[in-house]
């Protein structure tokens, strides 16, 4: 048994208003079977990710949050041997704060935080008769391409060119960043 993950869906872009800036989603599900009506045997994955990100402020300091979730999950039958669960249920959550230091400069942080919730593999017995186990790990190794985003890159203008002395940071109600100058 095996399975390959090709890249070619559409994504489903919205707008929406508030502290979320992007909200970006993929869905997509693929079946195949043998015998007459899958009596030998069938194999159903579905592949589902959501980002989104938001520009937030939490105690009198602004945060960029960036929220990916990425599920894979499997239906397999091999005769009378069913197993079914998700191969990846990973969630990485990067949070960057955005604070002004004691000599006024913008400085940032990011604190990551990953959650895998992915079922364990079958036992031995179950992957005896469907080699699913292994089906499964060709599967993990699809999720392990979800990275956390790594840098934040924020281009700042400033008015004539000149640089200032900030006392704090936060986002606008249109999510702009704007700084008080000290």
């Amino acid at each position: 048994m095996s399975a390959d993950i090709n890249p070619g869906g559409q994504p489903n872009l919205s707008e929406v208003a508030g502290e979320t800036v992007l909200s970006y989603s993929y869905s997509d599900q693929n079946h195949d079977g043998a015998g007459i009506n899958d009596n030998m045997g069938s194999l159903t994955i579905g592949t589902n990710y959501n980002m989104n990100i938001q520009f937030t402020n939490t105690n009198g300091s602004a945060s960029v949050v960036i929220t990916q979730h990425l599920v894979i999950n499997y239906d397999t039958k091999m005769h009378l041997t069913r197993s079914s669960g998700n191969a990846v249920d990973k969630t990485i959550v990067d949070t960057y704060a955005l604070t002004v230091d004691e000599s006024g400069n913008l400085s940032v942080s990011m604190d990551p935080v990953i959650t895998d919730n992915s079922t364990a593999p079958e036992g031995d017995f179950q992957d005896f008769f469907t080699g699913s186990n292994g089906f499964i790990r060709a599967l993990r190794s699809g999720g392990d391409a979800l990275r956390g985003t790594s840098v934040l890159n924020i281009p700042l203008s400033f008015p004539n060119g000149q640089t200032s002395t900030l006392s704090r940071v936060q986002f606008s109600d249109n999510q702009d960043l704007v700084a008080s100058l000290a």
